[in-house]
């Protein structure tokens, strides 16, 4: 059976449509192919976090596909990397890949190298899009100009005040001022039936972002002041900014920057103001634990609800430390039970070093072959020495952040995802 992917990120006039994509691939199906047809609307192509493209992935390692048709080779991915750990995983199980627009074939090793090329040319492209995109969001922001995107929690598809949303908003800094934490806010919001901003349960760290939007606070003398100190470039006359309308933050390569803009604020400059104060001085807590303690700090997902996991001590001066949910300090998640970081860490250590080893077999393989032509004799490298154990805290933070996307644990089990 063949497989037909097709995407498109945005359905433009001038772009082709994913049925068309679907049909010129259907006209390339060898006689009497059956097809199955995986299509990911609205996904761009610069990652692979698209259901219908893991879905095609996971019938290729089952090996249900024989081969993979596609209209063009950037609707695969523009990412060069991206599409090497696809075309490992299509020479791994046998499976063809073919394009119409290129009229290429990778079951010959002059058309992996075109395509190999092709991807490379894609992604430069896509990086230089992405630079022209932010190069016009801030020409349009310093003359004031509407810069679009996705408005911010509180505010419709127009930037115009979503009055329920509004509420919601107001509520938070309310609760804040009058003390409560993060979290406190988050389980707060849940217990009274409020959606988040995604539609589903609030975090603390989704309460910490409303509270740092500047998109909400109403411009005037001290707000300027503070973004100023705060390490903003301010975009046009700051006159401007105190007659009406609001302001947004605008990252331009490393810098930040405050741009006026024509929707109306939803908070004051005080209230918002007196909030970062509020966040500025308060301090992690002493038993709250830390991810120095844990190289997969920042990987770890609890399997129950998908939330984020972090590091605590079990505070009684035991040697212990456990990962805890996040979604538990929110109140969406029962939580785990005793989890210790040491056994996480022992099995993701295992996986991460077998991996290892896999990615430098060819480089060790290829030494081999060197060493034994130079010297005329045959050389074997044997076993790779790659000790886990032995790696410094660093040196494991490294080789994590470069190979792991994700850890998921739960009180039984603790699956490890490559990148």
């Amino acid at each position: 059976m063949y497989g037909i992917y097709a995407r498109q990120s945005v359905e433009r006039q001038d772009s082709i449509s994913i049925e068309m994509q679907i049909e010129l691939c259907k006209k390339r199906l060898p006689t009497g192919e059956e097809c199955e047809v995986y299509t990911d609307r609205g996904c761009t192509g610069t990652n692979t976090r698209r259901h219908e493209y893991r879905r095609m992935v996971g019938d290729i390692r089952t090996g249900r596909l024989s081969g993979i048709i596609v209209y063009k080779l950037d609707r695969i991915s523009r990412s060069l990397l991206d599409f090497a750990r696809l075309s490992e995983e299509l020479s791994k199980h046998h499976v063809k890949l073919c394009s119409c627009s290129e009229e290429l074939d990778s079951s010959s090793p002059m058309g992996q190298m075109i395509i190999r090329l092709l991807i490379m040319f894609a992604e430069m492209e896509q990086q230089m899009i992405s630079q022209r995109i932010r190069d016009n969001y801030r020409a349009r922001a310093e003359k004031c100009l509407p810069l679009g995107g996705v408005p911010p929690y509180g505010y419709n598809r127009d930037w115009t005040v979503n009055a329920k949303e509004a509420e919601n908003v107001e509520l938070i800094y309310r609760l804040l001022l009058r003390g409560m934490s993060l979290d406190s806010i988050a389980r707060k919001m849940n217990s009274k039936g409020i959606e988040s901003p995604s539609g589903g349960k609030w975090s603390g760290v989704q309460i910490s972002r409303q509270l740092k939007n500047i998109a909400y606070a109403k411009p005037d003398e001290s707000l300027l002041s503070w973004l100023k100190t705060a390490g903003y470039q301010i975009l046009g006359s700051e006159t401007d900014y105190i007659a009406q309308g609001g302001c947004i933050k605008v990252d331009r390569q490393g810098s930040k920057y405050a741009a006026k803009s024509a929707h109306e604020p939803i908070i004051t400059s005080e209230k918002w103001l007196a909030a970062q104060d509020i966040l500025l001085s308060r301090k992690p807590s002493a038993n709250g634990g830390s991810g120095s303690t844990s190289w997969l700090q920042g990987f770890t997902l609890c399997g129950k609800c998908g939330s984020s996991c972090y590091v605590r001590s079990n505070g009684k001066g035991y040697p212990y430390i456990y990962m805890v949910c996040r979604g538990r300090r929110s109140g969406i998640c029962s939580g785990l039970k005793a989890l210790r970081t040491e056994q996480i860490e022992k099995a993701a250590g295992k996986a991460l070093e077998k991996e290892i080893k896999r990615l430098l077999r060819p480089c060790t393989q290829t030494i081999d072959r060197e060493l034994a032509a130079l010297s005329q004799k045959p050389h074997r490298s044997g076993q790779l020495e790659t000790n886990f154990d032995r790696m410094t805290l660093d040196q494991k933070k490294t080789a994590a952040s470069l190979l792991i996307k994700n850890v998921v644990v739960t009180e039984s089990e603790t699956v490890i995802i490559f990148r």
